[in-house]
């Protein structure tokens, strides 16, 4: 990803240990916690739990709470931003997080039904709207009708934490591929996720905020 013009960032990394930080990704506060280290540890290259075509979704106002923040201060600083993420894997961990939901009486399935079917109505006549409109609701639609999907092959809560595992399995070896490729001299991802990679990179130091 081309990295962007900064003016106030001169200095080159002087960072001589590769850093993996395990963050919570929960509030302010642990956002400007991170953005201290990350000013302290001074890395050009910085990898984050972001999906690679972030910059596009970002164009039409799909963003990631705290990752999209912390990616735009490390643009702004003329920091190389790379997204780790696969975009299929992470949207399809949402979609399990919400047949989750469901499964456990904490999401409404008609509800959530309901909310497909407005979306597909507002995407009726689509190829004669601009991206821009119709970009944010596809992604949710297509989001919501794979959890209808899970739902509608996987009936026990067991079942449905056994594609959780799976997936997060599967992102973390998505994410560990991007870090060997473009070695990243600071990496910032959920803690789940740094605390089982961080034995299969060794020649990365991990750290977390979570006390």
């Amino acid at each position: 990803m081309p990295r962007a013009a900064g003016m106030h960032l001169k200095k080159k990394s002087k960072m001589e240990q590769k850093i993996l930080m395990g963050v919570a990704h929960r509030d302010e506060e642990e956002l400007a916690l991170v953005v201290d280290k990350m000013r302290e540890y001074n890395p050009r290259v910085i990898g984050l739990e972001l999906p690679e075509n972030y910059a596009k979704r970002e164009l039409f106002k799909v963003s990631s709470f705290f990752f999209s923040d912390l990616a735009k201060i490390a643009r702004d600083e003329n920091r190389e931003v790379i997204p780790l993420e696969s975009p299929e894997l992470f949207d399809y961990i949402k979609s399990v997080l919400i047949a989750k939901g469901v499964v456990q009486k904490q999401i409404n399935r008609k509800e959530l039904e309901a909310k497909v079917a407005e979306y597909k109505y507002q995407l009726k006549d689509c190829h004669y709207k601009p991206p821009q409109i119709i970009y944010r609701p596809y992604l949710r639609l297509t989001i919501f009708q794979k959890a209808i999907d899970i739902l509608n092959q996987e009936q026990s809560l067991e079942d449905v934490l056994t594609l959780w595992d799976d997936n997060n399995r599967r992102r973390e070896e998505y994410v560990k591929k991007n870090i060997d490729k473009n070695q990243p001299d600071l990496v910032i991802i959920g803690d789940g996720h740094a605390k089982k990679l961080r034995e299969v990179l060794p020649y990365y130091k991990y750290l977390t905020t979570i006390v």
